[in-house]
């Protein structure tokens, strides 16, 4: 719950209201391993999908950093559209 007013990105909220659209969320597909930190797989604001930072890591969570460039890099593009 926001205080009545607040302005977040730009964008002004009133107590009460449900999120906008436009405010930016982030997302953790179930389909991926669990970012670590405070980090997550996807950002999503205003219409736009933020994925960055993509790791080599498979879906039971194995860092693949041993590997290949070329197979980190098929790991990596074959979790992007995990997220989307």
């Amino acid at each position: 719950m926001c205080r009545d007013g607040a302005v977040i990105f730009g964008v002004v909220l009133k107590a009460g209201t449900q999120h906008s659209k436009h405010l930016p969320h982030t997302k953790n597909p179930a389909s991926l391993a669990k970012p670590g930190g405070h980090y997550s797989h996807v950002a999503i604001a205003n219409g736009f999908v933020f994925v960055s930072g993509q790791l080599p890591i498979d879906t039971q969570g194995e860092k693949l950093s041993g590997a290949t460039f070329q197979v980190q890099a098929e790991q990596v593009l074959a979790n992007v559209p995990a997220v989307l």
